[in-house]
């Protein structure tokens, strides 16, 4: 059994169809944006500053 079916196990036809399309649709958009060189970040980093490289700002 394979991951998408046991996702979708227990689901009525329509529902199963539905899920699998979504889950098609997102997929194909990830290879693109990939592809593009686009791809968003896994997780949300906030607004974190970058440290500085100014020999200053080291102690």
């Amino acid at each position: 059994m394979s991951l998408l079916s046991s996702l979708v196990t227990g689901l009525d036809d329509d529902t199963r169809s539905r899920t699998l399309d979504l889950i098609a649709r997102s997929v194909a958009e990830e290879r693109a944006a990939a592809a593009e060189g686009n791809q968003r970040r896994a997780a949300d980093v906030g607004t974190r500053s970058r440290r500085s490289r100014d020999s200053s700002a080291r102690r």
